[in-house]
């Protein structure tokens, strides 16, 4: 299982395990509350204000210390386990002893027996620490469901008993005291590793004792500030007071757990096992998730929290409503906060850390202390969460940014948008329950409404994100089955959002072009403007490298503004242009609208980008540009692209309203034929750009692969260029990365032993593609049995010069399309793994039949791809012939994109 799916499995284990076992918390929460009142339950909080202490110290300190060590042996386990067992004896004999202190500084003599039966839970938090910690750190949250399913249930029908037996606040510390047996027990069944009295080094042991000290440090800081405020109010207000503050709390904080800590969990898992390389990935999936349905559950809940109450307990909790609404938009803003925090946990910036969480607390605790000194009571303490939360956030922003060295922009752009868009839904709601009935169904169904808005809105500003990362996550049917609905509203939006952004952009196109005529300025036309392939990233993609080259030359260069996006940089190593970053952004349609005055031709380069496979809005929006250019008279042309036999049909529907004088050009006769078909209107055959594209023949990559394959022939070897992406077997349940790098390097392994001699050749060095990352895996597999008979080009260079080094071998397997066109424009034979139909109309040019391409199954399975390539081998004079004396046509083809325009 890859990476990415034991994080999304994490995921998906640690909601299980929140969501059921804080559903049975939470239902035998519910009864109790209909059987104890605020006083019973303030004397509860008190001691479960203790038990979360010992967690503190026990499991949350020295457990994520087991996860947080690089490379943890036997000795420094045993270091943990008996650090934790010497705190928690050290906090049992406290609570037992200290028990009647206790009660007397609160003023309730009921808490001594209390503390003395609680003072066995200490010992068994003390000895489950370790074995949480190691399931934890192996990401088996299935485990530890299955503790917490067992636990939480067992335990919650002893305590609902003893509640309506009539034993009130001791039936829920007897609860506590089963549920942290059962838990003990399950954890040590489902973990192997077994105490010894082997211990560490003074140095291993004092590395366990600091990161534990320093996790300690920020937990008793979180400890203060939650637990600690309901001590005050309790010491402050009275235990009454407690009582309701202390039930709204725990209704916030329940939702709080189920929703958004399992997410906090696996993301401290995940960068921890990762590190930094990993961490904005693993951030922004964790923002992203968060985002959604924990964000609307806690502002579900503090909008509908009032009228629960009222409809489930009447007027005995009355005084826990408005708390309980603040509280849950403290928890809304502190579910981001505290995945930065986590994040800075996991990297071990143990002091960023605790600076946030000092801050946060130091904040909350004297909103509170003033609030309630002010006689303001349970709400004002809860006034303190929410001062706390807001005045941190620009604090933990700072150091996450300094620490991981991501972009603000990116660390803030989904929690910005929740903010916005729970304001306005916050409004709604408002608005709506002051226009009805002072009825809890009424107000519940303006929350359901309110809720279901900001739901839809965060969403909608998401769509992209939200469905590209749920795409990836899917680990297996099972869990497909469940994202399946969630990933399908999520294209939905997406896809209205990008209707709208379309309409929009076309508009603001028009309106632009219709007030530079109105203006009636004389401009002359002598600007050429050019989209191309990809308006992002001009240099790492050698395809849309050689696109732009080879319509370079046959244009005016000079007069030439290419269209980029808004993120796209203007410095490019290979290719020298005036940029108009107009691609992106709200106003981009008036910028380009502005340029219609002054522009003489719009050259679209089509490539792969004109169907719709990989985007509908893009391929729309560059047929809209057209449309708009056409119609203020400017010379529009859509130059070579492929078409593949299922187009989008928003696409379908651009084309047909193009104007008849814009000229679409088509880059092989099964693409034109299959335009004309489903489009119907003509187009031009013309050839890919990249044929014009000149070679780079003194450069350093051309001289090593011609040294390399001078030293091979010497030996009779041939020569193969190899070049594979996952892009080509996505669509298969195996398609991954590391099965066909395996497929590949098997079959290599058996050419080298055929006297064949590997280049392994990516062509693509753009973030985030997998080209060099699978040819390094290839490479890892041959490197030993080489003896030099293979050559890995892991250095960055250009369309031009990879297309002079193809010169120099005797057959080129590509999965990338433009490597397939340089290595035919230098009359090298090339086989290809077919996708979207690319390579038929490619080698139709060249009237090569279908056994030059294979298909991406067969190219999975080493045995067939090994009899593929050898075949392709036998023939390569024949074919490379048959390449040479087409190449002088499809040149002057290529020549067509230019056309009159």
């Amino acid at each position: 299982m890859s990476e990415h799916s034991r994080f999304a499995s994490g995921v998906l284990w640690s909601y299980i395990q929140a969501w059921v076992a804080r559903g049975i918390t939470t239902a035998s929460f519910l009864i109790i509350g209909l059987f104890i009142g605020p006083h019973e339950f303030g004397l509860f909080s008190l001691v479960a204000a203790l038990l979360m202490f010992t967690e503190m110290v026990c499991e949350q300190s020295l457990s994520q210390a087991v996860v947080q060590i690089e490379k943890l042996n036997e000795p420094q386990m045993n270091a943990a386990f008996f650090s934790a067992l010497l705190a928690g004896v050290a906090i049992s004999s406290g609570l037992f002893l200290g028990s009647e202190f206790l009660a007397l500084c609160f003023k309730a003599d009921s808490l001594t027996p209390l503390l003395k039966v609680s003072a066995l839970c200490p010992l068994l938090i003390a000895v489950a620490a370790v074995p949480t910690g190691l399931l934890k750190r192996d990401l088996r949250f299935k485990c530890l469901a299955q503790r917490t399913f067992l636990a939480s249930g067992l335990s919650s029908v002893i305590g609902i008993a003893l509640v309506v037996l009539g034993f009130g606040a001791l039936g829920l510390v007897v609860q506590a005291v089963f549920y942290y047996a059962i838990s003990a027990g399950v954890l040590w069944k489902n973990c192997s590793w077994r105490p010894g009295a082997r211990l560490p080094s003074l140095q291993e042991g004092a590395k366990v004792l600091r990161q534990s000290a320093a996790n300690l440090s920020n937990k008793l800081l979180d400890f203060s500030e939650t637990r600690g405020v309901e001590m005050l109010v309790g010491a402050v207000a009275g235990v009454q007071a407690l009582g309701l503050f202390a039930f709204a709390n725990k209704i916030a904080q329940t939702a709080f757990q189920v929703f958004s800590s399992p997410i906090l969990d696996v993301i401290f898992s995940g960068v921890a096992r990762n590190g930094r390389g990993e961490a904005e990935e693993t951030l922004r999936f964790g923002q992203l998730v968060i985002a959604t349905f924990p964000a609307a559950a806690l502002f579900g809940l503090a909008c509908a929290g009032p009228d629960l109450l009222s409809a489930v307990y009447g007027t005995r909790w009355q005084g826990a409503a408005y708390p309980l609404s603040v509280l849950c938009a403290a928890f809304l803003l502190r579910s981001f906060l505290y995945v930065f925090g986590t994040t800075l946990l996991a990297l071990r910036a143990s002091i960023p850390a605790v600076i946030i969480a000092a801050v946060r607390t130091s904040v909350a605790v004297g909103v509170a202390a003033l609030a309630l000194h002010s006689g303001l009571g349970a709400p004002g303490a809860a006034w303190g969460y929410l001062a706390g939360a807001v005045l941190v956030a620009p604090v933990s922003s700072f150091f996450i940014f300094k620490v991981t060295q991501m972009s603000l922009k990116t660390l803030l752009r989904i929690p910005l948008k929740v903010m916005l868009v729970a304001g306005l839904s916050a409004v709604l709601f408002l608005l709506l329950r002051k226009s009805g009935p002072d009825a809890p169904w009424f107000g519940l169904f303006c929350s359901a409404l309110s809720t279901l808005v900001f739901l839809l809105g965060v969403m909608m500003l998401n769509a992209g994100v939200l469905a590209q990362s749920l795409r990836h996550a899917a680990v297996g049917e099972r869990v497909s089955r469940l994202l399946r609905p969630v990933h399908v509203c999520a294209v939905r939006m997406l896809d209205l959002r990008e209707r709208m952004r379309l309409c929009w952009f076309f508009g603001l196109i028009r309106f632009s072009v219709f007030c530079g005529k109105c203006l009636a300025r004389k401009i002359a036309r002598t600007k050429i403007l050019i989209v191309p392939g990809d308006t992002m990233e001009l240099s790492g993609s050698l395809g849309d490298q050689v696109l732009m080259l080879g319509l370079k030359s046959m244009i005016q260069w000079d007069c030439a503004v290419v269209v980029v996006d808004e993120r796209c940089s203007s410095e490019h190593r290979f290719l020298k242009f005036r940029c108009l970053h107009a691609w992106s952004g709200i106003l981009a349609g008036w910028k380009l609208g502005r340029e219609a005055a002054a522009c003489q031709s719009l050259f679209v380069i089509g490539a792969d980008v004109m169907d719709g496979y990989y985007s509908p809005g893009v391929s729309r929006q560059r047929i809209m540009l057209a449309n708009a250019f056409s119609r203020a008279g400017v010379s529009c042309s859509i130059m070579g692209f492929s078409f593949n036999e299922r187009p989008h049909s928003d696409v379908i529907r651009e084309f047909r309203c193009l104007p008849p004088d814009v000229r679409i050009c088509l880059r092989d006769p099964v693409s034109l034929e299959r335009f004309e078909r489903i489009v119907g209107r003509s187009g031009v055959l013309v050839a890919d750009l990249a044929f014009l594209a000149e070679e780079a023949g003194g450069a350093d990559v051309a001289r090593r692969v011609a040294l390399w394959a001078e030293s091979q022939r010497r030996e009779d070897r041939k020569l193969l260029g190899v070049n594979v992406n996952p892009q080509v077997v996505a669509h298969l349940p195996c398609g991954t990365e590391e099965g066909i790098a395996d497929s590949v390097a098997k079959c290599c392994k058996r050419l080298l032993g055929e006297k064949v001699s590997v280049v392994l050749i990516p062509h693509d060095f753009r973030p985030g593609c997998a080209d060099l990352r699978v040819m390094e895996m290839v490479w890892r597999s041959l490197e030993q049995d080489a003896d030099g008979h293979a050559l890995l080009l892991s250095d960055p260079f250009s369309g031009q010069e990879i297309k002079s080094a193809c010169r120099s071998l005797d057959l080129v397997l590509s999965a990338r399309m433009h490597l397939a066109i340089g290595a035919l424009s230098v009359s090298t034979p090339v086989c290809g793994i077919q996708y979207q139909g690319k390579f038929e109309g490619l080698f139709r040019h060249f009237n090569l039949g279908n056994d030059v391409f294979i298909s991406p199954e067969d190219a999975m399975e080493s045995v067939r791809l090994h009899a593929f390539i050898v075949g392709c081998l036998n023939r390569c004079d024949v074919l490379r012939k048959q390449v040479d004396d087409r190449l002088p046509e499809v040149r002057k083809l290529a020549a067509l994109n230019r056309g009159e325009a």
